[in-house]
């Protein structure tokens, strides 16, 4: 009763931590054991209260508005007639599985599009969430039941549109897990209910979809006879790509085939095209083809040995069930045939798109159930799928197992941020924003020596394209270890807590990021995952290391020929090598292929891997690296030195094959507008053959790496690295030294300002966070006073020409448009002078040096932001336009023969309120009451909506120009116009929290976190973050505060970062005063998210179970709430006792190793402590009806209970020391009397 999650059997790993009870945290619920078993989950539920109440036995919190299901599951009642989303299965298969993409919608039978990789392998085609609301009901997957019972006939199609026929008498529910989705329909008309799983084949050499189909006679009497024709209405061979699908469908078609069938009784159908499509003299045969099996789960279709369950055959010809009906919408054949007769009847298997039904007949009695499993995958080959897959996918138990295995794996991956409180939707929003944080991030591997020199390899990550997003052409690869690239920012963002989640990746995604930024501040667009190559194996040698690898993973010496020419590539990544030795037919008969993997990661280096890809250069891809940095030294504060100022953080410069403009050619005349900045960068032929000559040099890994010109690549300390990236920034502020010009072409993250760029725009975001890195740069700089910083004497000479500006402004001898000029020209030198080559040559900069050009740095930007504030009426602006006011017209013209200008003078320019000006102006501000100012401030403007006690991601836009941007085409309240975009509302939240402001960030968030909004306004599962919410502004009243534009966004990110801090406090990693390293626990969690025992657990670093004891429910930032001991108990099992606030170096390694089994920590309050009865004040400001001290004669009916507990207590104490000892700290702090536990220590 003190646990809901393990009452419902919901949590996968809920936990007590400690001596108190341990749980295995991967293990399943036993309801998915029980559920998995047979058929699908039944139990319908009739009414959304019953349900909620069979799920929250008690006061679990008064703030959730969702209902789960025994299985932990989100459930969405009446989905098909509530507002339609769309989203998606995760495509994980886990590390030796490759994955498959599925993309499903709330209406028809909920899965809309599946296929391989990207959009051009579709097994069914791929369309926009607006076409496949429409499309999914007839183009995907159907089900036609045709049955009898007492001599009445009928006839119907489960999850069929409503119509003014049928369907009106049923009720459909959606159940979303974190790997599956089930639809399950209740028709009370005909009496059957019909329930169909979807999931993606886990731990698989090949890519496969689960349609796991239940049909149940729910008479409670009389026995039904039923025939079932089910399958997918259109299925695409292989080889037919997006663009031809849409643009070219009907030619297409002439390709199209239907293989195996006649060889195996219509029972293992094969679907590719005939030949490639490519119009060229070199034409190739399609080998790869999609396949569907199907079968009925059952003793009577077991074959003989009883291992395996007989195939069914497949109807591929759509004309032999729906006849001319060319809208599929009715299947005019099966009204007058039997199920049997048209699985016989003869078809037709080329020049058409094909179908994949089967079917069964069966009797059922009251209550009984035919389930009919259909698995549709790829295949490199017809052999491989006969040989390989066929007999593997029809084992009795296969699917269920894999059901079961599918689910676990989630949760295994989630088990990082496990936690349990007395929210239950808040502990489930935790892991589902865990799981598509890092599928946009990637998800961090140890490979290699974990202990000593692990190798960080990043998986199950892809670039955000979906139903709703349908402008990004995602990229799944179909391998092992499978991962796909990502945008520089996304990846960069989601990465953020890595070190913390798994501290192993350390100072990986520092070095990594840095490594990306350009000479010039800025960076490539694309990450992808890094690349492994053998040191030892450079150039045209036979590596060593791969002929002792291969020497220890196969015996024949064929087998080790194939491994050793696989390792000898100048780079590789796990999935590439996996699928190599797999074409090789190579067998690791002496190792595994974990082992194997190991020992190459362990041999090999790591490469880091970006692509330019774009016209442009993004604003604020910088703005994270600062992030990571934080992050951290957040886990090792211990390492600050080896990693900012020693060789241990030494990183090179990458180098993209473009160079931005210097401003005179860049600046244009525009005819009827007047000047603008275009044409911000262009192809340099030198940098180009640099990079040639690179790969011509030396490993691919250090290809995009800038060299002096004797060809060696140029290195600086991390420290270094930071100084110039801010001084880079620092070079381009505005005119009037408020914002950070967007010189290069591109805004900040909000890329429907696109127009901003050319209208000489800034922005405050850009220049608090340079204002930061600044900052953090001199707190360094004291805390290390005798390190120096080498830079590059081209950044010397900068950094020496921007003191001089800055002493000359200061001393009034030069205007701020002077300063302005000349500050830029000095960049532009510096430009040059590093475009292709670093010279070589170094200076030091020590702490007294740096000292002074930090202060003066961070006071001119001190005073350009109270600047800003001023001309903006006090209110923090996000973004500044510079009108031209005075120019000359230079002789030279640009490609549209548009004259280049020389500005001689600009006025700025308001822009209307955004919420990031603020969002970033909070990480900079030094004490709590300009950060209060600045809450205030931002409440009392037009981006909080009142209506929804929500922020907006800007104020109206009305009166600005279309010049700004693409925004000014979306009406308000939609996209990036004044909705709310809640990766921003989330950034500020989390600045709340950062800024101390806790009060007020828990009062946000019980209406901004997306776990405490109503689905049925939200619009969809309340565990995923849609990118905006349609915000009062919008005209159409019914879509406020409904989410588009499912997951995979930053808002993962800074919701982790909050949920970090609320578990663990701003520094659980100190310094103590003897310089060693300290574990101090400062949670920021409130009262009412303590259970009912007073208790709330999570995972610390990602292994350690840590559980908070808080018997009074104080906030646990009260002053009056005080630490006072922990419990920590090793791997051994063996318990310690610590008094006081702080854990020792001893045990803080170990927690930061994952060697420290859990951590209880006991809070306690410094005033009397007061009877239960007075404990509930703080829960919501409610006492719970069932502990109601006036119905008990001021008693809390939780006596009782702990008269039964404390029983319990006493009997386990004398069997346990440990335990024994455990309670003897934390019983009275629980508000048990003494007289109570003296009571029961005495028996």
């Amino acid at each position: 009763r003190r646990w809901p999650l393990v009452a419902a059997g919901v949590a996968v790993g809920v936990f007590f931590s400690g001596v108190l009870l341990s749980t295995p945290k991967h293990e399943a619920p036993a309801a998915v054991e029980a559920a998995t078993e047979g058929s699908n989950s039944g139990g319908y539920v009739a009414e959304e209260e019953e349900a909620a109440a069979a799920f929250y036995p008690n006061d679990a919190t008064a703030l959730s508005k969702t209902t789960f299901d025994p299985l932990g599951r989100v459930q969405l009642f009446n989905y098909d007639t509530s507002k339609p989303f769309a989203s998606f299965l995760p495509a994980v298969s886990g590390a030796y599985g490759v994955p498959m993409w599925a993309f499903y919608v709330n209406r028809g039978q909920g899965l809309s599009t599946f296929g391989t990789e990207n959009k051009d392998k579709p097994i069914m085609e791929f369309n926009s969430a607006n076409k496949a609301y429409e499309y999914v009901a007839t183009e995907g997957f159907r089900t036609f039941i045709k049955g009898s019972r007492s001599s009445q006939a009928f006839s119907f199609e489960p999850f069929a549109i409503k119509d003014g026929e049928h369907g009106h008498n049923s009720k459909r529910d959606m159940m979303i897990g974190m790997n599956e989705l089930e639809i399950q329909e209740v028709d009370l008309e005909n009496q059957i209910q019909t329930n169909v799983v979807y999931f993606t084949l886990p731990n698989e050499a090949f890519p496969a979809l689960v349609r796991r189909v239940s049909v149940t006679n729910i008479h409670p009497e009389h026995d039904a006879t039923i025939e079932v024709l089910d399958g997918q209405a259109k299925l695409q061979p292989s080889g037919a790509d997006d663009w031809h699908l849409k643009n070219m469908g009907r030619t297409l078609e002439a390709w199209m085939n239907v293989y195996n069938m006649d060889e195996t009784g219509n029972t293992n159908p094969f679907f590719k095209l005939s030949a490639s499509l490519a119009d060229t003299a070199e034409v190739t045969a399609i080998v790869e083809g999609h396949w569907a099996l199907g079968y009925v789960e059952s003793p009577e279709t077991m074959e003989k040995d009883g291992k395996a369950y007989n195939a069914l055959p497949f109807i591929v010809d759509p004309n032999v069930i729906f006849g001319q009906d060319t809208t599929l919408r009715t299947p005019l054949h099966l009204q007058f045939s039997s199920v049997n007769d048209l699985l016989a009847s003869k078809q037709v298997m080329t020049s058409k798109t094909p179908c994949a039904f089967t079917g069964t007949t069966r009797s059922l009695g009251p209550g009984e159930t035919l389930t009919l499993n259909l698995i549709f995958g790829r295949s490199p080959s017809l052999e491989t799928f006969q040989e390989l897959i066929v007999d593997k996918v029809r084992e009795v138990g296969y699917i269920a197992n894999k059901r079961r295995e599918a689910t676990k794996l989630l949760y295994e991956l989630t088990d990082k941020v496990a936690m349990s409180s007395a929210s239950p939707v808040f502990d489930a929003y935790v892991r589902q924003m865990y799981l598509d944080n890092f599928l946009r991030g990637g998800y961090p591997i140890v490979l290699g020596d974990s202990d000593h020199d692990p190798k960080i390899f990043h998986t199950f990550s892809r670039i955000h394209g979906d139903l709703e997003r349908d402008y990004n052409y995602f990229q799944i690869d179909a391998c092992f270890y499978s991962m796909g690239p990502g945008a520089f920012r996304d990846v960069n963002q989601n990465r953020r807590c890595d070190s913390i989640q798994e501290p192993k990746v350390g100072a990986f995604n520092v070095k990594m990021f840095l490594s990306f930024v350009q000479a010039d501040g800025y960076n490539p667009l694309t990450v992808e995952s890094a690349y492994f190559y053998l040191p030892d194996g450079l150039g045209n040698m036979t590596s060593p290391s791969a002929i002792a690898i291969a020497a220890e993973s196969a015996s024949s010496p064929k087998d080790q020929e194939a491994i050793v020419k696989v390792l000898s590539w100048p780079a590789f990544r796990p999935g590439d090598v996996f699928i190599a030795l797999d074409e090789h037919g190579v067998k690791l008969d002496k190792t595994t292929k974990q082992d194997f993997l190991d020992k190459v990661a362990k041999a090999a280096l790591l490469a880091p891997n970006a692509q330019f890809n774009q016209n442009g250069f993004w604003a604020d891809h910088w703005t994270y690296h600062q992030d990571l940095v934080d992050t951290y030294l957040t886990v090792f504060p211990d390492k600050a030195r080896d990693v900012l100022y020693g060789d241990d953080g030494l990183v090179p410069f990458y180098m993209s094959p473009v160079t931005c403009q210097p401003r005179d050619q860049k600046y244009v005349l525009v005819p009827n507008s007047g000047p603008r900045q275009y044409d911000f960068i262009y192809n340099d032929d030198d940098k180009a053959q640099a990079l040639s000559d690179n790969a011509a040099a030396g490993p691919v890994a250090d290809q995009t790496w800038q060299r002096t010109p004797d060809g060696r690549v140029f290195t600086v300390t991390s420290i270094a690295k930071l100084f110039m990236l801010a001084v880079n920034k620092f070079a381009i502020l505005d005119p009037y030294g408020m914002g950070v010009e967007y010189e290069g072409g591109k805004p900040g993250w909000n890329d429907a300002m696109n127009g901003l760029p050319g209208l000489f725009g800034s922005g405050m975001p850009e220049a608090f966070e340079a204002q930061r890195i600044l900052k953090f740069i001199r707190r360094m700089t004291l805390q290390f006073p005798d390190e120096v910083v080498t830079v590059p004497r081209e950044m010397a000479n900068l950094v020496e020409a921007l003191s001089k500006e800055m002493n000359e402004l200061a001393a009034g001898e030069q205007d701020d448009f002077t300063y302005w000029d000349d500050s830029h020209a000095a960049l532009e030198t510096y430009r040059f002078a590093t475009r292709v080559h670093f010279s070589g040559e170094t200076d030091e900069l020590d702490a007294a040096a740096l000292q002074t050009f930090l202060d003066k740095a961070i006071h001119k930007m001190e005073l350009g932001a109270t600047r800003a504030l001023d001309l903006n009426g006090g209110v923090t602006p996000t973004f500044w336009i510079f009108d031209v006011t005075d120019y000359d017209v230079l002789d030279s013209k640009d490609d549209q023969q548009r004259s280049f200008v020389r500005v001689k003078s600009f006025k700025p320019r308001t822009v209307p309120i955004f919420l990031e000006g603020p969002t970033r102006q909070l990480k900079i501000l030094d004490n709590y009451e300009d950060r209060q100012s600045v809450y205030e401030m931002v409440k009392k403007t037009p981006l909080y909506d009142a209506a929804l006690k929500m922020y907006t991601i800007s104020a109206s836009l009305e009166g600005m120009s279309f010049e700004i941007g693409r925004m000014m085409a979306f009406v308000p309240g939609w996209l990036e116009n004044q909705s709310v975009w809640l990766h921003m509302s989330y950034k500020y939240y989390l600045e709340l929290l950062r800024g101390g402001l806790y009060n007020e960030f828990f009062e946000e968030i019980k209406t901004g976190l997306v776990a405490f909004m109503d689905p049925k306004i939200y619009g969809r599962s309340p565990l995923e973050c849609a990118s905006f919410i349609a915000s009062t502004a919008h005209p159409d009243s019914s879509i406020h505060g409904q989410g588009y534009l499912a997951r995979l966004s930053g808002s993962t990110a800074e919701f982790l970062s909050m949920w970090n801090l609320m578990m663990m406090g701003h520094e659980p990693f100190v310094m103590d005063s003897k310089g060693e390293l300290a574990l101090h626990l400062s949670p920021i969690i409130p009262g009412w998210l303590f259970t009912q025992a007073g208790q709330l657990s999570f995972t610390l670093l990602g292994k350690v179970v840590t559980t908070y004891h808080n018997p009074d429910f104080y906030d646990t930032w009260d002053p009056r709430l005080r630490i006072t001991s922990s419990v920590v108990v090793d791997s051994r099992g063996v318990a310690q006792v610590l008094q006081g606030s702080s854990i020792p170096q001893k045990f803080a390694i170990q927690a930061r190793e994952g060697t420290l089994k859990s951590i209880d920590v006991f809070f306690s309050a410094r005033e009397a402590q007061e009877p239960w009865t007075g404990l509930h004040h703080r829960r919501f400001g409610i006492c719970p009806p069932r502990i109601s001290a006036s119905d008990h004669g001021g008693v809390s009916s939780r006596g009782d209970n702990h008269d039964a507990r404390l029983s319990e207590w006493a009997g386990r104490a004398q069997a346990d020391p440990i335990f024994a000892s455990h309670l003897g700290i934390g019983v009275v702090q629980r508000g048990v009397s003494l007289r109570r536990w003296q009571a029961v220590r005495d028996a």
